[in-house]
């Protein structure tokens, strides 16, 4: 419950973060995200034989993310620019 509910979250506020472009809230709500996925990948599978593949994934979530959010954050910024020229 609560945890699904902290993803959508912070997944809304790195979406909020591009519209009211704001790079520090971005990379607040980023942070929140990749320090819940460490969080929960830490406390489900650290004792298991999966460990190693499942740090992997971990990393490419985080590589992931980051680039999604730079991405929509770039868009947004664009479209804005687009609309003063």
């Amino acid at each position: 419950g609560v945890e699904l509910l902290f993803i959508g979250i912070s997944s809304y506020m790195i979406y909020f973060s591009t519209l009211i472009q704001s790079r520090a809230l971005l990379v607040n709500s980023c942070l929140a995200l990749l320090s819940y996925i460490s969080y929960y990948t830490s406390q489900n599978f650290a004792d298991s034989f999966g460990w190693p593949l499942t740090l992997v994934i971990v990393g490419l979530s985080f590589i992931s993310v980051s680039f999604i959010s730079l991405q929509l954050f770039q868009a947004k910024k664009d479209e804005v620019q687009d609309l003063i020229d």
